[in-house]
């Protein structure tokens, strides 16, 4: 059906402004009722609101003063400019192309008719039939369903001219353009217009796009199946994906299908045939849009999009009451980013960042040469062992150079890979903090076990050691220690308010005080809290995004390098004159790494977890920042690799390269720092005035939500929900104040012994009441400052009561001190009394020996005597016998010679008679 509007006459923008304030009043109403306010509470606020809501419709047509057939035709290119504002991406959209009416399938045409706006040719823009049905479903299921009531033409005026934030101010204007649309355009342009500029995911834009990209035909040529199959991807294209969720778009297609049905746009045949229709994608994704951006530029696509998702009303968070509520989070944030990242590429956007391609490339080159000794490659041939680095340039908080892994690799892990950071995170979550709180670097801490903590890289304990030796020597008992001083929740703050992205619920533990988090921290991270100490404490977000103007000129974001308050000044330095300690001192963890072009002031911390399966270096001079990490993308040990390593030679390589021929310059010292003895110290730690700031901080940020989020109005409907009065509400609030300042005062009539330490268990019980005092506050300005008030006072009694605690521990410490001391003395008694007894007994047995020996000597005399008469007495006897045996010896030897004559003759005789015979 087609509408002509040749017969309208024109009506006077006065009377348009009445009709719309009429329409906007009725529109109040409805919606009002919604909420419980009816009708009287829509018109009140109308009345009140009249002059605002006036320049809104004025706001509204402003948007159509040169509006044609060609404002709906304009997917342009977005195009990134470096430092220099040489184009160094043109995103191209190549897939789009704007198609008339006729060329769309009519299956197209009803499928989006019968599930977004079945009364599309028959309302005026605004559907109010459609409204009641939706509060109508809202009354009756008890707020537990709630439908949408916008019609084809309120989301166009949306797609097209306004942004996402849900405001008064957009709702006015949307119902304005609508009007105005209906009354310029037919009903078949602004369903073409419509279906040329919605979303179907994965970058495709428009109707044409999308039939291209999923089924490789025309839209002309879509079967039923396949038209409601894409009808049911805008809205929502995150949920309805077909890439990644096609489940989910399977079941939206049956619900079209079936509503297709009951409005008689298909017979009962068609559906049947459509419902058992298979599914047959078939995609061929243009890799050259995404997949080989350098990192650099990777890195501008997502702070750009962040940009335009913030200008158009979305708030970030970084901190989660539960898995759940970040589940939420982050489901919300990916589908508005696809949706934006798509916007952003066809947007026509200008964006001019402060991309360097010669430091890209040379940090790309040093990356390479330092990793070339670790060839291992995975099965599709990329190197397992991977680096990034990043660089901030302290004075602007602009990341000057990024690199996101080897050159063989294009997934950039220097914000999108979390990773266990080891110890450092020590100076930002737990020496800073303690400093801080009144702790200087010749604060004494103890390294000692902890029961069921970590233990130290060097297996042992060394003992009551300064602050400065226990950062330079990276002592783990002493960082875990100090995030119990300084309470899980506040250090976690200070990443919060450094926007750190990857917190969990899980993180509310000491452990963090050296690196154990569940998923981690990138590279990006590390390098802006550490910018954050060279800063004296002052966070800037960190972005290589300089300015961003839309297609018409109209600049949306600029870079004002604005700076927010994380760390006291003093504390800052402090951290920062231990980290010089680390870099600076032979036989720091860091010295081997100290650039060799530059003076002391370099500050530096190593950081390696355990098994080494992450190894960092983080530092710093008063020009730049930058943080390494050396790893495998899937977590293992690397027995080799420390901190003061790889990552300190690239870091090392890197920063002389950054500081050649620049001139030393030191840290800047904050007025509050002051040396005595060689000792630095702080005259800026008053608690109160710490509380106080730290308070003004708090209610800044509270603020500023509020303000993006319009408070007032919010308000106002939150607290409708819960069906409280002022008066009520009022007096929740006086009941928490009234308990939380007689906690104040108890906590103020308790002193700091160690008597008073059982009068703190009532206060610490009372906690529990004032938090469910606080969660019955439901006006979300109150419960704010309520819940700072009680952060506050939990701060400052865990404050006191750690100096309780600290008393006892030393008491403890001393009474065992004194316990050895007596034990020591007693055992040496002892000994010397064993010593004694032992030389008395040794002196006794050598005096007893003595006398045997004397009594021996004599004896042995007159055996002597004895011996020498009776070998005379031997001499003469064997004198008597050996001359009676020589006499013997001599007959016997004068006998055997006769004998032998005799025996002689005989022989002689014989042998004369043998000759004679």
């Amino acid at each position: 059906m087609k509408y002509s509007k040749s017969n309208k006459k024109s009506k006077s923008k006065k009377a348009k402004n009445k009709k719309h304030s009429i329409l906007i009043k009725s529109i109040l109403g409805i919606n009002m009722c919604a909420v419980g306010l009816g009708i009287y509470g829509a018109y009140r606020i109308y009345d009140k609101y009249n002059p605002i809501i006036q320049g809104y419709i004025v706001e509204g047509q402003n948007k159509l003063k040169d509006v044609s057939v060609k404002t709906f035709d304009s997917k342009n290119p977005t195009i990134l400019y470096d430092k220099d504002d040489n184009i160094i991406k043109e995103f191209k959209s190549a897939k789009y192309k704007y198609v008339k009416s006729d060329d769309v399938s009519d299956y197209v045409k009803d499928a989006f008719i019968s599930i977004e706006d079945e009364r599309f040719y028959e309302h005026g823009a605004i559907d109010y039939k459609g409204i009641f049905r939706a509060l109508k479903t809202y009354l009756t299921s008890h707020g537990g369903n709630v439908q949408g009531g916008s019609t084809i033409t309120q989301q166009l005026s949306k797609n097209v001219f306004l942004t996402m934030n849900r405001t008064l101010s957009r709702k006015v204007e949307e119902i304005v353009i609508a009007k105005e649309l209906e009354e310029k355009f037919t009903k078949s342009e602004i369903l073409e217009f419509y279906l040329n500029n919605i979303y179907f995911a994965n970058g495709c834009y428009g109707i044409e796009s999308a039939s291209q990209y999923y089924f490789n035909k025309s839209a002309k040529d879509l079967t039923l199946s396949e038209s409601a199959f894409l009808a049911g991807i805008p809205n929502n294209p995150y949920l309805y994906n077909p890439k990644t969720n096609i489940e989910n778009t399977l079941k939206r297609r049956n619900i079209i299908l079936v509503q297709m049905k009951n409005l008689n746009k298909i017979s009962s045949e068609q559906y049947d045939e459509a419902i058992k229709s298979e599914i047959k994608l078939d995609i061929t994704d243009d890799k050259s849009i995404d997949a080989n951006l350098p990192y650099a530029i990777s890195f501008a696509v997502r702070n750009a999009v962040d940009e335009i998702l913030k200008s158009e009303g979305f708030v970030f968070r970084y901190q989660f009451k539960d898995n759940k509520d970040r589940q939420e989070y982050y489901e919300n944030y990916n589908k508005l980013y696809e949706v934006a990242q798509a916007k952003f590429k066809s947007g026509g956007y200008s964006v001019k960042t402060c991309i360097d391609a010669e430091l890209q490339k040379k940090l790309q080159n040093i990356v390479d040469s330092q990793m070339k000794p670790y060839s291992l490659k995975d099965d599709e041939g990329r190197y397992k062992k991977q680096a990034s680095v990043v660089t901030i340039d302290n004075k602007t908080g602009e990341v000057v150079a990024i690199v996101g892994g080897r050159s063989d690799s294009t997934y950039n892990r220097a914000f999108l890979s979390p990773r266990q950071p080891g110890s450092i995170i020590k100076p930002v979550v737990s020496y800073t903090p303690a400093f801080e709180r009144g702790y200087v670097p010749s604060t004494l801490y103890n390294d000692a076990p902890i029961k069921n903590g970590p233990v130290n890289w060097y297996h042992s304990y060394k003992g009551y050691v300064t602050l400065r030796e226990g950062l330079e020597q990276s002592i783990n008992t002493i960082a875990v220690r100090l995030v119990d001083f300084v309470g899980v929740e506040n250090s976690l703050n200070y990443l919060r308010d450094m926007e750190f992205r990857y917190l969990m619920p899980e993180d509310k533990t000491s452990i963090i005080g050296i690196g154990g988090f569940t998923k981690g921290t990138t590279n990006v991270e590390m390098a802006s809290a550490y910018s954050t100490l060279e800063r004296n404490g002052e966070f800037i977000e960190p972005t290589n995004v300089v300015e961003i103007t839309d297609t018409n000129g109209k600049t949306i974001y600029k870079n004002n390098f604005e700076e927010t308050k994380v760390y006291d000044s003093g504390a800052s330095y402090l951290a920062t004159s231990c980290l010089q300690s680390v870099i600076n001192n032979p036989g720091a963890t860091g010295y081997r790494v100290k650039m060799r072009n530059y003076g002391e002031s370099q500050a530096g911390k190593t950081g390696t977890t355990d098994g080494a399966k992450d190894v960092w270096f983080a530092g710093y001079t008063p020009y730049y920042t930058t943080v390494v990490w050396v790893g495998d993308d899937i977590p293992k040990p690397q027995p080799d690799m420390f901190g003061g390593g790889t990552p300190g030679h690239i870091w090392r390589d890197w920063m002389e390269y950054l500081h050649d021929g620049l001139e030393e310059i030191e840290f800047t010292k904050p007025s509050s720092v002051y040396e005595k003895n060689g000792k630095l110290y702080d005259t800026a730690y008053n608690l109160k005035n710490i509380i106080s700031a730290r308070k003004e901080n708090e209610n800044d940020r509270i603020n500023k939500e509020n303000y993006v989020q319009n408070q007032r109005l919010r308000e106002l409907v939150y607290r409708t929900m819960y069906h409280l009065t002022d008066e009520e509400e009022k007096i929740r609030e006086d009941k928490f104040n009234d308990e939380l300042n007689k906690s104040c005062s108890d906590l103020d009539n308790t002193g700091t012994s160690l008597e008073d330490k059982a009068k703190y268990n009532d206060i610490f019980n009372n906690l529990n009441n004032l938090e469910t005092l606080l969660n019955e506050i439901k006006k979300p300005s109150a419960y704010d400052g309520a819940k700072a008030k009680l952060d506050d006072f939990r701060y400052n009694l865990n404050s006191q009561y750690n100096v309780v605690l600290r008393l006892e521990q030393k008491k403890k410490e001393e009474e065992e001190a004194k316990k050895r001391a007596e034990e020591e003395a007693k055992i040496k008694a002892e000994e010397a009394k064993r010593k004694a007894e032992e030389s008395k007994k040794k002196a006794q047995e050598e005096n007893i020996k003595n006398k045997e020996d004397e009594k021996s000597k004599t004896v042995d005399k007159d055996n002597q005597k004895k011996d020498i008469s009776n070998s005379n007495d031997n001499k003469r006897v064997k004198n008597n016998i050996d001359s009676k045996n020589n006499k013997t010896d001599s007959n016997k030897t004068q006998n055997k010679k006769n004998n032998e004559v005799k025996d002689e003759d005989k022989i002689n005789k014989k042998n004369i008679n043998k000759k004679i015979i």
